[in-house]
């Protein structure tokens, strides 16, 4: 009688080797696609807080402007006129001070002005508004600021008169 006989195994575990080397493949897989995600919401955070600190500028500049548009009412209503010379004059000789330049500037009349600055750092716009209305009696009749890229600076767009 001959006895059975069985092909000899080579691989003493293939299926274990095999196992491992697709439990190794599925968790670095896993561990890159984390890092992916990651990486990405990192880099949307980063972007939501610089947001964030732009509104929260924006914001700030805003109150600013309005406690000096507030200022200029009340200058209307019971200062005397304290300026002197053209209104242009006072515009450019204060934003000089200021260290601001006018880019542009529209005369309506002797009393009354457009003008514009295109990119200013706004804790030198807000002083300046200040300057104009407290010390010069100008009224701020328009006022469009609108914010720039760079964090504190903005552009002003204004219609002033005497």
């Amino acid at each position: 009688m001959s006895m059975p006989t069985s092909k000899p195994d080579r691989s003493p575990h293939p299926v274990s080797n095999h196992s491992r080397i697709a439990a190794r493949l599925g968790l670095t897989t896993v561990l890159v696609l984390m890092l992916i995600i990651v990486a990405g919401q990192r880099d949307t955070y980063r972007a939501a807080i610089v947001g964030l600190e732009q509104e929260a500028g924006l914001h700030a500049y805003m109150q600013t402007a309005k406690m000096v548009l507030e200022g200029s009412s009340a200058s209307r209503d019971g200062k005397a006129n304290n300026h002197s010379g053209s209104l242009i004059s006072v515009a450019t000789s204060t934003a000089e001070r200021r260290e601001l330049v006018i880019d542009r500037f529209l005369p309506i009349d002797d009393e009354n002005l457009q003008l514009w600055v295109d990119e200013a750092p706004v804790s030198n716009l807000m002083g300046w508004l200040d300057d104009l209305v407290v010390n010069h009696d100008v009224t701020i009749n328009r006022l469009l600021l609108t914010r720039k890229s760079e964090p504190g600076v903005a552009s002003v767009q204004l219609d002033l008169s005497l």
